[in-house]
């Protein structure tokens, strides 16, 4: 397992100098590894990219994440942090498109299975997106890829599983990560990258002109949809995902209206994560020893699971521990 993710470190963001030191890959590595032995899913190809932005953030703008991570901690803030995404709908999208349906691509393109609980989660994702809000958005386009036989988990997958890290640059995509943290709200699913997916679409049709996309065939069209997005504008992507998502039949809970200086999406998601463990009415002695005792706590955890001579009892007691911590801290709140 540790070589496979290793191949694939080394394969993340190669023309940045950032990711090409040895002790980034291993931090990179070792998160992933210790993830993997913790979850069944195990490890799965596009993980790395959502880590990589992860510790880019924590490398390069270590203001943002002051306080929850920090560069003693920074291998176990990485843990819990791409723990806490996984958590928010993107550890289904690594399982298996296809289930056991022995004639599920006979009819998985025309047939909308975003509501079929014999489907898998990815597949499901994709069949939403695709049937339900492009066919809102825009019937003409959808009409055109559905007579193609265009299958969307073809171009989705890549798109929802790496939130889009493969499309743009790191900078771009911390843009559109900021936007998907910020319309998050209290949803447990981050649902604007299935906007932010459908105005993708919109936007190459755009580019490559009415005539192309809606006379192209389904090598050409397939060609057109996966190609890199570099030279579209996510400053107009994003601000047109928004909307289709407030304008969509589904509710967006309300997000936190408190104004703060230079607070972008990934900063709130990385304040929410620390508020789970930090009480909010503490002296600032105590708030300071009480985040030393966490910080130490989940670098107790990290090095259990970690070890090479690998203990299930010793990782349990590590991660109760962590918790009894943070219910201790709740109460003190």
């Amino acid at each position: 397992m540790k070589n496979l993710i290793r191949l694939d470190v080394d394969r993340t963001h190669q023309k940045l100098q950032l990711f090409q030191s040895e002790e980034n890959k291993e931090t990179l590595q070792s998160a992933l590894f210790v993830w993997s032995m913790n979850h069944k899913i195990g490890y799965k190809q596009g993980m790395n990219e959502i880590a990589a932005i992860i510790l880019y953030v924590g490398l390069t703008e270590p203001e943002t994440i002051d306080g929850i991570c920090s560069w003693e901690h920074l291998e176990p803030d990485l843990y819990w942090l791409f723990d806490k995404i996984m958590q928010l709908g993107q550890e289904d999208l690594f399982n298996q498109v296809i289930g056991q349906e022995p004639d599920a691509f006979s009819e998985v393109v025309r047939v909308d299975k975003s509501s079929s609980g014999e489907a898998s989660a990815v597949l499901r994702r994709c069949h939403y997106i695709h049937h339900r809000i492009l066919q809102a958005v825009d019937s003409e386009l959808y009409k055109h890829l559905q007579r193609n036989n265009i299958e969307s988990q073809l171009y989705l997958i890549r798109w929802l599983r790496c939130m889009f890290s493969r499309e743009f640059n790191i900078l771009n995509t911390i843009k559109v990560w900021d936007a998907v943290f910020a319309t998050r709200g209290e949803m447990q699913e981050l649902k604007l990258l299935n906007y932010f997916s459908v105005a993708l679409l919109v936007a190459k049709r755009e580019q490559c002109k009415l005539y192309l996309v809606l006379s192209a065939d389904s090598s050409m069209l397939l060609e057109i949809l996966v190609k890199p997005f570099e030279e579209v504008s996510v400053e107009k992507l994003i601000p047109c995902a928004v909307r289709y998502l407030k304008d969509s039949p589904e509710v967006l809970p309300s997000s936190p209206t408190r104004k703060t200086q230079r607070r972008t999406g990934l900063e709130k998601f990385i304040e929410s994560f620390g508020e789970k463990f930090v009480p909010k009415k503490q002296k600032q002695k105590s708030f300071e020893k009480m985040l030393n005792l966490v910080n130490q706590t989940k670098t107790l955890v990290f090095s259990q699971v970690s070890h090479k001579e690998f203990n299930l009892t010793s990782t349990k007691e590590a991660i109760d521990l962590l918790y009894s911590l943070q219910n201790m801290l709740t109460k003190n709140d």
